[in-house]
């Protein structure tokens, strides 16, 4: 009677063992795990580049950018961004949030914006590199995970570079940064859409621009320059309110565009 209680148990150790290490087989995932990003012929690289790709599973995708160096080239071009962390608090919680420090194109053009100003840097890679349309969106989706990052951080809920155990962990994070992400990429868009501001027709008629697409920063200081010669109050053309409506137009329209 004991030998057959004790083989029972036994058993039952047995059936319960098997059952784990099956469930455990079922619930293991193939998640791969890349230090870089190809988006037609540009590349996205960093040191603290982590992106997780759900085997078999092309869309499930999941990133995180954790500060220092990004470089993001094509054949012809090179954009380097620097992004820098600083504790934020809100709501009573304080966390580390992520933010571009400097960003250099080419070696040459260096752009430095207040903590936040994303859009900033997606507007002026899509000015100084217009037709270069792999790398502006490279330079997109590196801005909206860093914005989604910062999410998910105040909200707990990176890997923090740690391998995924389960399907439904890693579904369920994927999701969330590609839902953040999304939001990310509206945000940024109608920022970028909206650059000059409400009084956009207003200050560009004043330069004499037709449309927001001729703006550029050579162009805009040659505008200026002219206009304001044009109306400068010892000019026999001057026009002490004209000539104040040019300087303002044109404060605001290199606030909007030129680096700082």
């Amino acid at each position: 009677m004991v030998a057959s209680v004790g083989l029972i148990i036994i058993i039952a150790f047995a059936v319960a063992g098997w059952y784990y290490v099956t469930s455990r087989r079922q619930d293991a995932i193939d998640v791969r795990k890349y230090k870089s990003y190809v988006h037609g012929n540009a590349t996205l690289t960093g040191k603290n580049v982590h992106f997780f790709v759900l085997a078999g599973h092309r869309h499930r995708q999941y990133c995180e950018i954790t500060g220092g160096r990004l470089l993001i080239h094509d054949p012809h071009n090179k954009i380097e961004l620097f992004i820098n962390e600083k504790e934020v608090a809100r709501s009573g919680v304080t966390c580390e949030q992520q933010y571009v420090g400097t960003m250099i194109i080419n070696e040459q053009l260096q752009f430095t914006y207040k903590v936040g100003a994303f859009s900033r840097y997606r507007r002026v890679v899509q000015q100084e590199l217009p037709r270069s349309n792999d790398l502006v969106d490279l330079v997109s989706f590196a801005l909206e995970t860093i914005m989604a990052n910062n999410t998910m951080r105040k909200k707990n809920m990176l890997f923090r570079t740690a391998m995924p155990t389960s399907e439904a962990e890693f579904l369920h994070a994927a999701t969330t940064f590609q839902h953040y992400k999304a939001e990310a990429g509206r945000m940024l868009t109608e920022k970028v859409g909206n650059r000059f501001g409400r009084h956009v027709d207003e200050y560009l008629q004043i330069l004499e621009f037709e449309s927001t697409d001729q703006v550029s920063a050579d162009e805009l200081r040659r505008r200026y320059r002219i206009m304001a010669k044009r109306y400068h109050p010892d000019s026999p053309t001057g026009d002490v309110h004209k000539f104040k409506r040019v300087k303002e137009a044109y404060e605001h329209i290199k606030k909007e565009h030129v680096a700082v």
